[in-house]
């Protein structure tokens, strides 16, 4: 029979991923018309194929200007923060709508940090940051919407150690998914020397944490861990997304939280931890 054919199969089970990712696609493509104040320009970000990147800016309904590169996933990033809020679950909202300090690990270009100040009008937002040129166009983002009294960026890693550690920049369309890098597991050509501080020394600088959002590329595990428990019972709403690394699991994570007297929910992705 044709359906028994292993070409007819294969696209069966093809077809349904494609038209699921071309349906997040129209969700976000409709998100950021109605966030931005100019359909062209959104339309320009979403689908620009530019390369190298060049920068463009895009102005919000909200009054917010951010700045974001063609070619890259930037307007991607931006519709999955502020239109589909997948680190800010609205059925969790109860838990962390009164944050008043925000951490922001992996501050990318800064949209989480700009999003958490608009969510949070009384809120202090700390992000971190160890790639200069990201960590730099966040910067251009804040001045430009006149938060740099409310958000503090920090050219920082957050790892499992204070000190200098490697760190891999990503280059062209993915620039914003490098990572430090795992000297066991990896080779550490094209890796540079960052400064990086711990989840207990950030806790210990800015004191307690209402919600911290983490998006690190694999290096999750590397935060999450048992020496820093004491600091985590000092936060109390956490956003992470998780990523497949070699050798690790997300109970690896999920443990530590427990002990850290954490509740939690993994959705996809995204793990949500929280403490009532």
């Amino acid at each position: 029979m044709i359906l028994s054919h292993p070409v007819v199969r294969k696209i069966s089970r093809i077809v349904p991923k494609l038209f699921k990712i071309l349906a997040v696609k129209i969700y976000h493509d409709i998100g950021l018309i109605i966030l931005c104040k100019n359909p062209v320009n959104v339309l320009l970000a979403r689908w620009s194929r530019s390369y190298p990147p060049s920068e463009h800016t895009l102005h919000l309904r909200n009054g917010m200007s951010i700045k974001i590169e063609l070619g890259t996933s930037d307007a991607q990033t931006l519709a999955e923060i502020f239109w589909e809020s997948v680190y800010t679950p609205r059925f969790l909202r109860r838990i962390y709508q009164e944050a008043r300090v925000v951490c922001d690990v992996g501050a990318n270009k800064g949209f989480f940090c700009l999003y958490a100040a608009q969510a949070w009008p009384k809120a202090i937002v700390h992000g971190y940051e160890p790639d200069q040129k990201l960590y730099s166009i966040a910067k251009q983002n804040l001045i430009m919407n006149d938060l740099e009294h409310r958000i503090f960026l920090h050219n920082k890693a957050v790892y499992q150690t204070k000190g200098n550690i490697l760190f891999r920049v990503a280059t062209g369309a993915n620039r914003g998914v490098g990572h430090v890098v795992n000297t066991n597991q990896e080779q550490t050509n094209n890796a540079i020397p960052v400064d990086a501080v711990t989840i207990s020394d950030i806790v210990e600088e800015i004191g307690a944490i209402d919600f911290l959002k983490v998006d690190v590329e694999g290096t999750e595990y590397r935060i999450f861990t048992v020496e820093h428990v004491a600091a985590l019972r000092k936060v109390k709403f956490i956003s992470l997304e998780w990523h497949d690394v070699t050798g690790c699991r997300i109970e690896q994570i999920t443990d530590v939280l427990r002990n850290a007297g954490f509740r939690f929910l993994v959705v996809r992705r995204m793990l949500y931890a929280w403490r009532e």
